[in-house]
């Protein structure tokens, strides 16, 4: 996944963005677990929860990446802190 867009980013839309990718998990996921137990098991509804595993992947990804941005900012606003001394 490239990240480098993601990246790209201000924090408060990075913030957005994956809030409004994840609001709609559990709405995905509760349709799945209002069908009953035969129903569970049909070939269309094993695709459906197959993917929506996949989008909580993503979600994890993009969030693996927006805590990666946060630390390299973190980084680069730490290093106009540092004093350094020749000797």
């Amino acid at each position: 996944m490239r990240r480098r867009h993601f990246a790209k980013l201000q924090p408060r839309q990075r913030a957005k963005l994956v809030d409004a990718l994840a609001c709609s998990v559990p709405f995905l996921a509760s349709s799945i677990s209002k069908l009953g137990p035969i129903e569970r098991s049909h070939p269309s509804v094993l695709q459906h929860r197959n993917a929506i595993q996949q989008y909580i992947y993503f979600l994890t990804l993009l969030m693996a990446a927006a805590d990666q941005a946060a630390l390299t900012e973190d980084k680069d606003a730490s290093k106009g802190d540092i004093l350094v001394v020749d000797e």
